[in-house]
């Protein structure tokens, strides 16, 4: 491993890494990374082990790179300035492949977009696309929990620091419990002034639905893109709309994957068994379709979809007519107490939710057994109506209220030694409205559903702490500065589910690829 000098538009020095192959001039992979060059070294050995010229960065203002760290303000120009310098080295053979996960996905997108002239092909893991995407679900509700946690553990000083909310809980929530929500910053005692900015609409907190940005930056460059998104991933459906929208080809494989793409192990990997077909790991995927890029640089080609289709072993590519079935459910529960200062908990990842279920602060809705084995490739939609609430006095409250919808499948007997869980949580989303009816779209699914099992809708006031506890007031959330409890009903609900003929795919995705 050594080291070249990278210098940005107005003089500040980057620390830039660099593992080479045996044999040079070499194509080289770039890595731009918030997170420490050096904890990529291992990944930088494997791609020279490959032929590749590894280069790993520190972006400005982290580690040993110069500069102050702002998120999501400098990746543009200072991509271009590493891009330019790698591909004038006498060890890089012209072509350059920007790669990067989560946020080193945005620094990837934006430096090729930046200088797209040396750029020979694109790929992208669970990408943290811009603050807006990050810090608003794909229904435009903030995202109180997870981007609060990124950003005070990320997003301050020139290293990572210990995460102040990381054992919050919705009994112990410690500073998440501040009131208004929007000063959370503050009680933390963090330095995190751009934290709550995506959170803002004309200077003031907002909760309510906002457009999202397009994914794709400005002036993307023609090269051949490949993503990697997962099942289980908070921002799989943003890695989806960046493929749908890009100019040329895009090749997608989405993995039953976690934000860490299965190498980290996780608590909430426990309730989810995976098939051992689905059980890759993301590197021989990229290196076998830069193999096959680099050695076919077409880039006007129809891109690939791979989806490990879950509840079998199958990887599948879902053709793209889909039409939605709409799923009957029966009322189990239609009237419920809402209480802010115990509030409904979230769930993260692909747990069991039993437990949950048998809370009474939820409207509950059940279908009939399923049939015939189904697939379900997609995104769900849940239609309520008879949406109303009260004070407990029995006054109604006027204004929008959160409603929170979180699709359950409760398997058959048969199938919950697979599953690990009596109900597995589906996917989840929070819709504000002040009316009495509501569409819901809930994000990608890929799973069969197999004959005798259930699907489950549970409606409730709150999904805290990923989501701000709402004052069931018609106020804000996010500066609410007291909470009540509400009465709440929801009559109605079903729930639509994309179906998708599917092509099995007997290779895994790096061997299709190729």
């Amino acid at each position: 491993m050594n080291t070249i000098r990278v210098t940005t538009d107005d003089g500040l020095t980057l620390h830039t890494e660099i593992t080479l192959p045996e044999r040079l001039p070499a194509p080289a992979v770039l890595v731009r990374t918030p997170y420490g060059a050096s904890a990529h070294r291992q990944e930088a050995t494997g791609w020279a082990k490959r032929g590749y010229a590894a280069v790993v960065q520190d972006v400005r203002g982290r580690y040993r790179s110069a500069g102050s760290w702002v998120p999501y303000t400098h990746e543009s120009g200072d991509g271009a300035a590493a891009i330019a310098a790698i591909a004038a080295s006498e060890w890089c053979d012209g072509r350059v492949v920007c790669l990067g996960s989560s946020y080193s996905a945005h620094c990837a997108l934006v430096a090729a977009a930046a200088n797209p002239g040396p750029v020979a092909a694109i790929a992208v893991a669970v990408p943290a696309l811009s603050p807006r995407r990050v810090a608003r679900d794909r229904n435009g509700a903030p995202r109180f929990y997870g981007h609060s946690w990124w950003w005070f553990q990320h997003g301050q000083g020139r290293t990572s620091s210990p995460c102040p909310i990381h054992d919050a809980s919705p009994n112990e929530p410690g500073v998440l419990g501040i009131l208004p929500a929007i000063e959370l910053p503050r009680a933390a005692g963090a330095h995190a002034a751009g934290l709550s900015l995506p959170w803002v609409r004309d200077g003031l907190p907002d909760s309510s639905p906002v457009p999202l940005d397009a994914p794709p930056p400005a002036g993307i460059p023609p090269a051949p893109l490949l993503v990697l998104a997962g099942l289980h991933d908070v921002f799989r459906d943003d890695a989806l709309d960046l493929a749908d929208d890009w100019p040329v080809r895009a090749d997608v494989v989405v993995g039953a994957w976690q934000h860490d793409l299965g190498l980290v192990h996780r608590e909430a990997d426990a309730a989810l068994r995976r098939h051992p077909a689905h059980r890759i790991k993301p590197g021989p995927v990229i290196a076998s379709w830069l193999e096959r890029t680099l050695r076919d640089p077409d880039a006007t080609t129809p891109g690939s979809r791979h989806f490990a289709l879950e509840g079998t072993g199958a990887w599948a590519r879902p053709a793209p007519a889909r039409h939605l079935l709409s799923c009957p459910l029966s009322a189990t529960r239609t009237r419920f107490v809402a209480d802010p200062y115990h509030p409904h908990p979230s769930a993260l990842g692909p747990v069991d939710v039993h437990d949950i279920s048998r809370r009474e602060d939820l409207a509950r809705f059940v279908s009939d057994p399923v049939r015939i084995a189904t697939d379900v490739v997609g995104r769900m939609v849940v239609r309520l109506s008879g949406l109303a609430a009260h004070t407990l006095g029995g006054e109604a409250v006027r204004g929008p209220l959160d409603w929170c919808v979180r699709v359950a499948l409760r398997p058959a007997p048969a199938d919950r030694d697979h599953t690990g869980a009596s109900l597995l949580q589906l996917g989840h989303a929070l819709v504000r409205t002040p009316d009495s009816r509501a569409r819901v779209e809930l994000p990608l699914v890929a799973r069969r559903l197999h004959p005798g099992a259930r699907i489950e809708v549970h409606v409730s006031a709150h999904q805290f702490p990923l989501y701000a506890r709402d004052p069931q007031d018609g106020t804000e959330p996010l500066t609410a500065t007291r909470l009540r409890p509400a009465r709440r009903q929801v009559l109605r609900a079903n729930v639509e589910l994309p179906l998708a003929e599917l092509a099995p795919d007997p290779t895994e995705p790096k061997e299709a690829l190729r």
